[in-house]
């Protein structure tokens, strides 16, 4: 064995031992991301050069500051995401041009900071929940999906808005995580991010809003008319029955009142009735019809 062979050998020695090292990656030498300290996507132009890394222009849906993915892997999502976005269905009200469908972005970091005792799991939810409240992406419709991915925890956790939720169910949710694990776990993220990207907007083309959920104007008025009638009704039954039940009322107290005068005045008219007759009746009195000895007779005389 010549010493050329020699120093091959060893020189094939120490990049398999660096290439250890770096995939190991020992948690001193990495960056533990916090969510308070994570790019802000959609905050402005140099806030979003944050969330580039060293490989292309501020994105448009990806974050990647510790360089994941390279420059054409993220152009590849970035397209994916923005292309078929116009031909899926409008989950808001009203959609303006260019923003029907879900508005999806990607949030990814080696490996975050996780504090006292928290999970690893509980921390990721969090880390992804409030980096999408503070990206503010659709706040009036929450029609919004940020997929985060941390890499050597090998975590993914998906967090949307409430019309998003609509879309993409618990039951789609975890089939679309478990056909994708293999490509993360695997080193295949850019292969994973398309396939859930592509299997959410599927699921939002194939949607079909409920039709109770929305009411046009012609509805509306409709309603708070058929409300004001019924109200103006109630409002004049209960007013009649009031004024009904007062005449009621008063009629009853003037005819006890009609009642007690008359009684009171007829009273009165006997008592002086009673009074005249005992004033003006001549005095009679009785006459005896056997009483003739008492009679002068003229022929005794």
């Amino acid at each position: 064995m010549n010493l050329l062979t020699i120093k091959i050998k060893f020189i094939n020695v120490v990049i398999i031992l660096n290439i250890v090292y770096i995939i190991r990656c020992d948690d001193d030498d990495v960056f533990k991301w916090d969510a308070d300290m994570y790019p802000r996507l959609t905050e402005s132009v140099a806030q979003a050069k944050f969330c580039t890394g060293n490989n292309r222009n501020p994105p448009t849906n990806i974050c990647d500051p510790d360089g994941i993915l390279d420059k054409k892997e993220a152009w590849l999502l970035d397209n994916l995401i923005d292309e078929p976005r116009n031909q899926t269905q409008c989950l808001c009200d009203s959609c303006p041009p260019h923003k029907r469908g879900l508005n999806i972005k990607v949030a990814l970091v080696k490996t975050i900071k996780v504090y006292g005792n928290v999970s690893l799991e509980k921390t990721v939810e969090m880390f992804a929940e409030k980096t999408r409240r503070k990206w503010r992406v659709e706040e009036q419709c929450s029609n919004d999906v940020l997929i985060f991915y941390s890499v050597f925890d090998d975590q993914i956790f998906v967090a949307m808005g409430a019309n998003a939720h609509k879309v993409l169910t618990d039951n789609k949710l975890e089939e679309v995580l478990i056909d994708t694990k293999n490509h993360f776990t695997s080193g295949y993220y850019q292969q994973g991010l398309e396939s859930m990207i592509a299997s959410f907007q599927d699921f939002s083309d194939q949607y079909e809003p409920k039709s109770y959920g929305k009411l046009g104007i012609g509805s509306i008025v409709l309603i708070v008319i058929c409300v004001t009638i019924a109200s103006i009704v109630l409002l004049f039954a209960v007013f009649w029955f009031c004024v009904r039940k007062d005449r009621k009322t008063s009629e009853s107290n003037r005819f006890e009142f009609i009642g007690s005068c008359g009684r009171s005045k007829n009273k009165h008219k006997n008592k002086s009735n009673k009074k005249t007759n005992i004033i003006s009746d001549p005095i009679y009195k009785p006459v005896s019809t056997n009483d003739n000895h008492n009679v002068d007779n003229p022929m005794k005389a």
